[in-house]
């Protein structure tokens, strides 16, 4: 199921250079202490055969209001010996083994499990949206659409309660394919997401294409916004854009209060990102689910000169 295009995406997986909790290794590929690349695919398939994956969650903030109102799940590796890993170090090669499949059916079906406990920890939580990515692979197999239905039965959720994130790269790969279970899934009723909008090439045909709820904009426009180019223009049009279609827009990629206040300037309504809160382990984001009415302390916001800590 994210590095942050999906030819290389899969379970929430997203990475950025900076630093989140312990040390959490971000580098594409690391190297044994006799020269060897690592980890190998042995490696992986042990991993996931000793539970060594895990998922984090990073909240998205409805910016006007500081509340949380669905998250967004990512994947790390918490390895024995060497600690906590980011995904940009073992998903590419998950892809190239044709591992990436069972890892992201794990990454589904842990999500649904953290929504049920979430559901039965407290009712009202029963509409809190959790996201995950599906990978170019499981979007080939056709099957993914049966085994998402199983999981909602499996757990006893509404449909609504899973979004689905895909990205134009997704799509691209096997457009057929892909257009049957992004159909499906809708019908199902499970939320649809366009992610990293803007950086592809057929975005706007894609939207005519299919039906999306959310449309996510990409972290390189919102970075871009205060540099006094056009970024903060495409912005707009995208806002705009998604106003007209009746769709949700998430901003991706808040870093700095500049950017959050030009965002909701703009009627931007949802936000993702450091500023606004970091990808979490399960009990730190349940305990900001705990909070009064699920909205965020300003004070919790990582402002400018604090550092940012996070990966995606």
């Amino acid at each position: 199921m994210r590095h942050k295009s999906f030819s290389r995406r899969g379970v929430g997986l997203k990475s950025h250079a900076q630093l989140q909790h312990s040390e959490l290794l971000l580098v594409p590929r690391l190297q044994n202490l006799d020269g060897e690349q690592w980890p190998t695919p042995h490696d992986l398939y042990t991993a996931l055969g000793n539970q060594e994956f895990v998922l984090f969650y990073q909240p998205e903030i409805e910016l006007a209001t500081h509340r949380i109102v669905g998250v967004e799940a990512l994947i790390r590796w918490r390895h024995p010996q060497r600690g906590l890993i980011g995904p940009a170090a073992f998903i590419p090669l998950a892809e190239e083994c044709g591992l990436i499949l069972e890892i992201g059916r794990w990454g589904l079906g842990e999500a649904c499990r953290q929504i049920r406990a979430w559901k039965v920890m407290d009712p009202s939580l029963g509409r809190l949206r959790v996201c995950v990515n599906l990978s170019t692979r499981e979007f080939a197999k056709e099957d993914i659409c049966d085994y998402i239905g199983e999981l909602l039965d499996e757990h006893s959720l509404d449909a609504m309660q899973l979004g689905v994130e895909v990205t134009e790269t997704s799509l691209m790969t096997n457009i057929i394919t892909a257009s049957g279970v992004l159909n499906r899934l809708r019908e199902m009723g499970v939320a649809l997401l366009m992610d990293d909008f803007g950086t592809g090439y057929s975005s706007l045909n894609y939207l005519q294409s299919f039906c999306f709820d959310v449309l996510k904009i990409d972290r390189s426009f919102v970075n871009r916004m205060t540099e006094g180019n056009n970024a903060e223009k495409i912005v707009q049009v995208i806002i705009e854009l998604a106003r007209v279609l009746n769709m949700e827009v998430i901003a991706e990629g808040i870093e700095t209060m500049e950017q959050y206040k030009s965002l909701t300037r703009l009627g931007c309504r949802y936000g993702q990102g450091f500023l606004l809160a970091r990808p979490l382990p399960v009990d730190e984001v349940t305990q900001l689910l705990q909070l009064p009415g699920k909205i965020l302390p300003e004070t919790s916001f990582a402002y400018d000169h604090a550092p940012l800590r996070g990966i995606a």
